[in-house]
């Protein structure tokens, strides 16, 4: 006859270990998740990266087409020179529509960054531990300042966008100003030299 003895550490220790198992999967599923979210909010900036660089070639060639607006504005202007002002003013209302439209979507980005970190900042303190906290606190930290450093540099680019933009329409104003001006100038010349 043989007697069984149970061990009840043996048992914890069981559970200790499955518990162990189950949040090592845990940890490795977030860390494929923030990978995964990585590399998504990398092509988010590579796109956003894109769209500023169109911008900024769009933009010199609108400086170009006002030089040469700005160096004909000296006799009254034709109609392929209204036509010309006209696209620039809509080129320009189109750009600031599309700088309201980024800045939304950095907006939403950020909210969305936000509501992930919070999650995973919980999830890492379920899993508990002291360097876990640590390091998460650090990390988090570090891609806010990333962060806040990019939106700075996005903040920075949109006002200098909405800066130049602002003088952009303001220029068309004096020339279509003066287009105006111009054009009675000429109808009274007009009327006053016989043909």
């Amino acid at each position: 006859m043989s007697i069984t003895i149970h061990d009840p550490n043996a048992q914890s220790t069981d559970a200790r270990v499955i518990e162990l198992q189950n949040l090592q999967r845990e940890y490795r599923r977030m860390e494929i998740d923030r990978r995964a979210y990585a590399e998504q909010s990398q092509a988010v900036l590579r796109k956003q990266q894109m769209t500023i660089d169109k911008f900024k070639t769009d933009n010199e060639s609108l400086k170009r087409d006002i030089a040469v607006v700005m160096r004909a504005s000296n006799r009254p202007m034709t109609a392929n020179q209204q036509e010309t002002v006209q696209s620039i003013t809509d080129l320009g209302d189109k750009y600031a529509t599309s700088i309201e439209y980024e800045r939304l979507n950095i907006q939403t980005m950020e909210e969305q960054i936000q509501i992930l970190k919070q999650k995973q900042l919980s999830q890492r303190r379920n899993m508990g531990g002291v360097n876990a906290s640590k390091e998460n606190h650090y990390m988090i930290q570090k891609q806010i300042k990333i962060l806040e450093n990019r939106l700075d540099k996005s903040l920075i680019k949109f006002n200098e966008a909405v800066s130049h933009n602002k003088t952009l329409r303001e220029r068309i104003d004096d020339l279509r100003r003066e287009r105006v001006v111009f054009e009675n100038i000429y109808r009274k010349m007009e009327r006053y030299i016989p043909c």
